[in-house]
């Protein structure tokens, strides 16, 4: 349930259907003025999420998208620093001047480079290297956290808030739901505008802007509040760091050893404060910042709905595996007449994809025969698990494993030893299964759930 400015509740599908929905028919009403019988069939629609949201998020995308009306075999869903790096390997961002000439420069095939992608909620880091197909592939798994520009939002209205008087300041926005919505706006815009050793200047509703303040590093000029840069750089100081110690973390590792350029992307990007404060931490790397930096994700995601295959892997962030439920014994097939048939139990981890492992999309990951040993076992639910360990666990019950959903299989009523097989690939952003009775040859209902 989400709360809206008012306290009011609604169920957060619903509300994401709305958002979705409501663009959806607006970009549609739009392309129709200039395709002559555009029919929703003939548009492939591309929603952009973080490299760094789990399964569980990216299926609530999809969940809501189809609410909103979308065909779900219209939808790809695009991780957003992937997008950016398509569009920046497309677009030629880099000038180098000889003999007073400017020659555009883009990525060639052996360059490595890491995309920040700076949003509002989270900051997501990816590293890729462009093959000699021109195709980008992930050399360091995607990574990142919390740290996007609404943490900058949320620590200036606090700030402000306490300069005014936090009891009055509530009151008066709680009261006055447009001023509050033009606060925000403010504080949105100008934060983007702060420079390094500069005094930040915020302008407030007319109410507020007649408040006296005893604050030390705080006043209050007509109809703005101006902030002494000591005070608005400690804003800014925990987010930048942690965008910054992350962002050395993935730069050291050995994987990224060859990684020249750092390139800037995302609404967030456009920030002063983190750009200077970027360029001086890592100035050995060209520090790319292209411009509208927050229309780079979109763009990329047009683009890469045009290609068919621009990114051809990524590297697993953890140990993934399966937990099977009473009712199936797995077989290993160790030679072509001889089947060993081993025993696992609900708390036994099943390897399926290691940690580090690179995975090319759209092909087959793992492979698992198993046997049916019970008559009533016709709905099959085959857990998901994720370690996030070096090593893997061997069992579901160690403190680092976690379950992160179901391959859910319905199968009609069999006799005992059927064999059955699970197939699971991976293709843009999710997991993909298919079952099939090997007697028969039959494929029967499948998915991965992640929702529950």
């Amino acid at each position: 349930m989400l709360e809206d400015i008012n306290g009011r509740k609604m169920k957060a599908l619903d509300v994401f259907a709305c958002c979705i929905e409501y663009i959806k028919n607006k970009v549609f009403k739009r392309a129709e003025e200039a395709v002559r019988g555009l029919t929703e069939e003939q548009v492939h629609w591309m929603i952009t999420v973080p490299a760094i949201w789990n399964e569980s998020a990216r299926q609530f995308i999809i969940a809501a998208a189809t609410k909103a009306g979308i065909n779900p075999e219209l939808l790809t869903l695009v991780l957003e620093p992937e997008a950016a790096a398509v569009f920046c390997k497309y677009v030629e961002i880099q000038r180098s001047v000889i003999e007073n000439e400017a020659n555009l420069e883009v990525f060639q095939p052996g360059s490595q480079f890491v995309i920040v992608d700076l949003g509002g909620g989270t900051v997501d880091i990816t590293c890729n290297e462009v093959i000699e197909t021109g195709q980008l592939r992930e050399i360091y798994h995607a990574s990142g956290g919390p740290w996007g520009g609404n943490m900058i939002n949320l620590r200036i209205w606090k700030l402000i808030r306490s300069i005014i008087d936090n009891a009055s300041f509530d009151a008066y926005m709680e009261e006055n739901t447009y001023s509050k919505l033009s606060l925000l706006k403010e504080i949105e815009e100008e934060k983007m505008k702060i420079k390094p050793n500069e005094q930040a200047a915020f302008k407030l509703p007319s109410y507020l802007s007649n408040t006296k303040i005893k604050y030390k590093g705080a006043e209050i000029i007509k109809d703005k509040i101006h902030i002494n840069p000591d005070v608005i750089s400690k804003v800014f100081e925990y987010a930048t760091e942690q965008v910054c110690n992350h962002l050395s973390k993935v730069l050291s590792r050995d994987e990224t050893q060859n990684v020249k350029a750092l390139l800037l992307v995302g609404g967030y990007a456009s920030c002063e404060m983190l750009k200077e404060t970027i360029k001086q931490k890592f100035n050995k790397y060209d520090i790319i910042c292209p411009f509208i930096p927050e229309m780079i994700v979109l763009k990329g995601a047009v683009i890469m709905g045009h290609e068919s295959r621009p990114i051809i892997g990524r590297l697993a962030r953890f140990h993934y595996g399966l937990s099977v439920p009473n009712g199936l014994r797995i077989i290993q097939k160790k030679e072509t007449t001889h089947l060993h048939t081993e025993f696992y139990n609900e708390l036994n981890f099943l390897p399926l994809i290691s940690k580090g492992t690179p995975i090319r999309i759209g092909e087959e990951v793992a492979q698992y025969s198993f046997i049916v040993t019970s008559e009533e076992l016709t709905d099959v639910q085959i857990g998901i698990l994720i370690c996030e360990d070096d090593k893997a666990p061997s069992s579901i019950a160690e403190n680092s494993c976690t379950k992160i959903g179901q391959i859910e299989a319905k199968i009609p009523a069999l006799s005992k030893l059927t064999e059955i097989t699970i197939i699971i690939s991976c293709d843009e952003t999710e997991f993909k299964v298919t079952a099939v009775i090997d007697e028969l040859g039959h494929r029967f209902s499948t998915r991965c759930s992640f929702l529950h």
